[in-house]
């Protein structure tokens, strides 16, 4: 059975229900340690329910830290998330549990059984437990420290409320019916937020490039200093994490577990995939000055502000893609409704409503069954639109991991246009992609079948984690999919062949400057990492200009907003890693003459998703194309060779 939450409770509630679970966790790790049973059921497969069960009973409260309407709430969660994300450390510093695990006999256990007492065992040295107990107590201090401030930088940028107001005029080129829904200041002037909904299409489409210059700064200046001296603060303590382990930098202690390994390896993948970008990005800047001088003749360099502008206005100009036009085409909820159909089709599944306690009136709530057997798989929750003191970003949050025994439960929390006042709810094409990009990430979890909550869905390897995401992204440029996804708002017209065309042949328009400034930000998380103390702003600024040729202002620090920093800690560089890993698997599609192929969806399924982390990510991809993975399909995908 799915285990159903309570989203409606008072901070005093919330707390009480945390230290409640905490406290029966306590004691069953307690009997365990106490316990003279040292089998695998009765130590390794023991702590693995006693977490399951504890997360089922506290994810719900941490959750509304990200998404709680009311403030004192959302404090309140924030709260008990450290105190929770503090127990787990506490966890795995205690010596006697450490030491009840070490004494369960390795003899006869099947291959999952033995990946869950090697990874952890591994987790528990990884925590210190081999230091000497000086330097453990250092490291388990440092740990909870680190987790105070993460959680307290991401909490500054859920709260961030700033916006920039403009007058009617700089305001010139956008549509109506974004002017309209803006909220007024006092006197009158519009405020554009930093929510992706107002920023995005102001950065395209506004042509005063003073106003887009101001809202770049603004984005670029939040939470200073407070994030930027938090950052300060953790980079050290990492460094301090690593050299108690006698590693030389924290990227080295992070890479461990990682399927890249080493810093070394890391650095090679990048400056290689660097060398084949940057030449393709210098023609494509070079054609988006052209276009910004045919504005502004005297203009000698793009700006970071211009990019998106000129980069919408080539869609417009060469290909007669206008992103205004094709979101009439996309309604959230028949897009909702088309992914779904997909998903269901090439997994074997089917999403159904269901009528549940949510945490605000627009989430909406669906049970996973399989279509086969009708049993249920799991459940998700979708909160598609921005609101204040809800995470800014996209992200899916695992509340159940899921195991034998447990169904799993996601929410996925994004932030796409919401409804107008004449209008439905409608999304870009990019949108769409980033919608299918985090459901990939929600049915990872949906259809895991590991039997330990320790290896469910998306508890893989980080750098390998968003290729079950990624791989989902290729679907919204399939013309069948198009079709069953989308809708004229007025029409219910399915979106035209030729501008499907037009938007296909401009897939990769600028895809080396674009790319180009997510590996800049992979560099720059290395250096971060690395051996030596670094300026964060210096750094940043240096890696970036010399990545992508692009300056960065002296006024703005990036790095105060970068919330990677926090959970891909020394793993940014996974998107570009997992995308080798994903465009590779993709192909296994095409290949077969029908993307959508259940066959060939249904074996996906199996070798990949199902799998989750309980054995190597390299084994389950090549079980499932039947070869060794290749970087063919990721680098043709670039436009590069």
């Amino acid at each position: 059975m799915t285990k159903t939450f309570n989203f409606s409770l008072t901070p005093d509630a919330l707390t009480t229900q945390v230290k409640t679970a905490l406290a029966e966790a306590l004691s069953r790790i307690d009997a365990l340690v106490a316990s003279t049973d040292r089998s695998f059921a009765a130590t390794f497969e023991q702590l693995d329910s006693i977490e399951s069960d504890l997360e089922a009973n506290t994810s719900g409260v941490t959750l509304l830290a990200h998404c709680a309407i009311d403030k004192d709430v959302r404090d309140a969660a924030s709260a008990m998330e450290s105190t929770v994300g503090k127990f787990y450390i506490d966890l795995e510093s205690r010596e006697d549990l450490y030491k009840a695990l070490k004494d369960v006999s390795a003899k006869g256990l099947t291959p999952v059984q033995a990946r869950l007492r090697e990874k952890v065992l591994d987790d528990f040295r990884r925590a210190g437990l081999n230091l000497p107990p000086k330097d453990r107590e250092a490291f388990t201090e440092c740990s909870k420290k680190l987790l105070e401030l993460g959680i307290l930088y991401s909490k500054n940028l859920g709260e961030v409320t700033d916006f920039l107001a403009v007058t009617r005029e700089e305001l010139d080129g956008l549509a109506d019916d974004y002017i309209n829904r803006l909220a007024r200041t006092e006197d009158g002037l519009y405020k554009v937020t930093l929510d992706t909904p107002d920023s995005q299409p102001f950065l395209s489409r506004a042509k005063d490039a003073g106003a887009r210059r101001r809202l770049h700064e603004l984005a670029n200046r939040r939470c200073l200093p407070d994030n930027a001296d938090i950052l300060e603060e953790m980079l050290v303590l990492r460094r301090r994490l690593a050299a108690l382990m006698d590693l030389p930098s924290y990227a080295h202690y992070v890479l461990e577990e990682r399927m890249a390994k080493t810093p070394e390896t890391v650095a090679e993948f990048l400056s290689r995939l660097r060398g084949k970008l940057q030449p393709l990005a210098a023609k494509e800047r070079e054609q988006l000055l052209e276009l910004k001088r045919t504005e502004h003749p005297d203009a000698e360099r793009l700006e970071l502000w211009d990019t998106a502008y000129y980069h919408d206005a080539m869609l417009r100009r060469d290909y007669a893609v206008d992103e205004n036009t094709v979101s009439e085409y996309f309604p959230a909820q028949k897009v909702t409704a088309g992914m779904f159909g997909l998903y269901e089709g090439l997994f074997g599944v089917r999403c159904t409503p269901v009528d549940v306690p949510v945490w605000h009136r627009d989430v909406k709530v669906f049970d996973v069954l399989d279509a086969e057997t009708n049993t249920a798989v799991g459940r998700f929750y979708l909160d598609l639109h921005p609101r204040e003191g809800k995470f800014k970003h996209a992200a899916v949050f695992s509340l159940i991991h899921g195991r034998t025994g447990r169904t799993p439960v996601s929410a996925m929390l994004v932030n796409f246009p919401g409804p107008g006042a004449e209008k439905p709810a409608l999304l870009t094409h990019d949108d769409v992609e980033t919608f299918f990009h985090e459901f990939g990430h929600v049915m990872h979890g949906m259809l895991s079948e590991s039997p330990y909550a320790h290896f469910a869905g998306t508890r893989v390897a980080r750098d390998f984690v968003e290729a079950p995401s990624q791989i989902m992204e290729n679907w919204v440029w399939d013309k069948a999919v198009l079709r069953s996804l989308s809708g004229h708002w007025k029409t219910g017209e399915s979106l035209p062949e030729e501008l499907f065309d037009r938007m296909l042949a401009a897939r990769r328009l600028n895809i080396g400057v674009f790319k180009l400034r997510q590996l800049a930000f992979g560099l720059i998380d290395q250096a971060y990492h690395g051996p030596k103390e670094v300026s964060l702003q210096e750094t940043y600024n240096r890696i970036y200009k010399e990545t992508t040729d692009y300056s960065v202002l002296e006024t703005v620090r990036p790095e105060a907003s970068f919330g990677h920093l926090i959970s891909y800690a020394a793993s940014y560089y996974g998107y570009l890693w997992a995308d080798v890993y994903s465009s590779d698997m993709y192909s296994a599609f095409t290949a077969s003459g029908n993307p959508r192929s259940p066959e060939i969806g249904g074996r996906y399924r199996k070798a990949v998703l199902a799998m989750g982390g309980s054995r190597d990510e390299v084994e389950s991809v090549r079980e499932f194309l039947g070869r060794e993975p290749r970087e063919d399909a990721f680098l043709e995908s670039l436009g590069v060779s």
